[in-house]
């Protein structure tokens, strides 16, 4: 049972560090550091870059990161659970044996998790990193077009998804319709530059809230 415990937590450590490069990246595009001021000299907002988006980017950058404290923690606490059960408080002389005990094997398991975890870290990285939506087309006058999408852009986060948590075309459907009137902030990948693009789902003169043909995108 603490294996498994463990071995989500550090699935959960993993997943976190890949969302919080994810949110940095989207900062540098944006064209500012985590804790850059966004107020100019004359305590105006900053007019060279998009003060709403990295204001969204830091909020998320902000959650993520409790969150990885809080997983942080919670493997201390199960590590030291671990040690403890492999420390007894009161010892007993043994003859050595070549057995190994559930406890010592617990943390032989968790010091191979921990080996492997900057491997994983950099694979879950690039992960976030992969488009997984295309924009095919993209109407004039509509929602997706004053937002400055354009056709062949490739989407690498529409919102909340990404290509770890992409479930199918659905997904994203069901996203834009909860977000009627609301910012969506997408990553979109043009040539070999990232672009960060605020898109705002609502009704228009067309079809749909955003007026653009997405299509899932396989490498």
């Amino acid at each position: 049972e603490t294996q498994k415990h463990l071995a989500h937590l550090g699935e959960e450590k993993s997943r976190l560090e890949g969302l919080i490069d994810a949110t940095l990246i989207q900062l540098k595009t944006i064209g500012v550091e985590a804790h850059e001021s966004l107020i100019d000299a004359d305590d105006f907002p900053r007019q060279d870059v998009d003060v709403y988006a990295a204001r969204q980017a830091r909020s998320e950058l902000s959650r993520l990161k409790n969150d990885y404290k809080i997983v942080l923690r919670q493997i201390e606490e199960a590590l030291a659970a671990v040690h403890a059960t492999a420390s007894p408080s009161s010892p007993t002389h043994v003859a050595p044996t070549s057995k190994t005990t559930p406890a010592e094997s617990a943390s032989a398991a968790t010091i191979a998790s921990a080996a492997s975890g900057q491997q994983q870290h950099h694979q879950h990285q690039q992960e976030q990193q992969a488009p997984f939506l295309q924009i095919n087309t993209v109407t004039a006058g509509s929602p997706a077009d004053r937002a400055g999408l354009k056709a062949g852009d490739l989407v690498v986060r529409f919102g909340s998804l990404i290509r770890s948590n992409f479930t199918g075309l659905p997904a994203v459907g069901e996203l834009v319709r909860h977000s009627e009137g609301k910012s969506l902030m997408l990553t979109v990948q043009r040539g070999a530059a990232l672009t960060i693009v605020r898109l705002v789902p609502a009704r228009w003169a067309g079809q749909g809230l955003v007026g653009c043909h997405i299509v899932e995108h396989k490498p």
